[in-house]
């Protein structure tokens, strides 16, 4: 396994000579699933706690598509062509609270979706900035990052904005480059790309923590398992605990552009269109 060694930078910095060194749990390849082969864009997965079956999203159909554990394509919603149904330009999905949310950056929105891909319910984002991507934590707040706008912005279910965080204003943890942003159940994880940084932030908005990954490529994707963030680099598969002193790979990833997870499997998504199910090693 390749080990990485970083310190974080906190608000209060931790003691590290007090703390006990904590080995990462490590993954290999269970399963891979080949989708179909007219599903030629998929470049985002999301699977759900609450379903066996695979949430993707095509960004050249336009199309969200729920495929079965054998690839088999169940639903759709969206596509060329469907009207006030469609998708003008959907980046990012999550699979959480028996819905599916989709935030789509043309219409400047996050689509709640059923598990059967009826849409339910539309929570509208400013028209005046450029929605990147987002997370909902365990408070059905949307956490946003804006692909022309430092910060995080924090909305209701119905768009309405709740708070403001790490902006140009906040002198200790301004967040200038947001890429990647992940929820727990109890904190939010952003990456600024530009600064290869790691940000960490309670779901009250505090700062806890931030880390810069010397070694670590760019980052693709960032999910959290757990207490431990998972990171894809396009070729290599990382994980790290908040506060510790590795970052660990733990997998053969073959070049995963996306992730998710189910308990506590690790789905992966490379960009020939297979999805690769990792399993924790006992």
């Amino acid at each position: 396994l390749l080990s990485i060694q970083f310190q974080w930078l906190a608000a209060t910095p931790p003691d590290y000579s007090q703390q006990q060194a904590s080995d990462v749990p490590a993954w290999s390849l269970h399963t891979t699933i080949e989708l179909p082969p007219q599903l030629t864009g998929v470049v985002r997965v999301a699977a759900a706690a609450w379903s066996a079956n695979y949430y993707l999203l095509d960004e050249l159909l336009l199309q969200i598509i729920a495929v079965s554990p054998r690839g088999e394509i169940l639903h759709k919603y969206g596509g060329w062509g469907t009207g006030t149904l469609a998708l003008d330009l959907p980046v990012q999905l999550d699979a959480v609270e028996n819905s599916v949310f989709v935030l789509d950056q043309g219409q400047r929105q996050i689509l709640c979706l059923d598990a059967m891909l009826n849409p339910v319910s539309v929570t509208p984002l400013p028209n005046d900035r450029l929605p990147l991507s987002f997370c909902r934590d365990v408070q059905r707040r949307f956490w946003v990052i804006y692909e022309d706008q430092g910060g995080i912005f924090v909305y209701d279910e119905i768009g309405g904005p709740i708070d403001r965080i790490a902006d140009r204003t906040d002198g200790l943890a301004p967040v200038l480059h947001p890429s990647l942003i992940a929820c727990t159940v109890n904190m939010v994880a952003v990456w600024d790309s530009i600064e290869d940084m790691l940000y960490l932030f309670s779901l009250s908005g505090q700062f806890m923590g931030k880390q810069s990954l010397p070694g670590v490529p760019s980052l693709v994707a960032m999910i959290w398992a757990g207490e431990q963030l998972l990171l894809a680099t396009g070729d290599q598969l990382l994980a790290l605990k908040p506060l510790q002193t590795a970052v660990t790979s733990i997998a053969d990833p073959q070049n995963l552009i996306d992730l998710s997870i189910r308990s506590r499997n690790i789905i992966g998504l490379d960009p020939s269109g297979v999805l690769h199910v990792f399993r924790p090693l006992p």
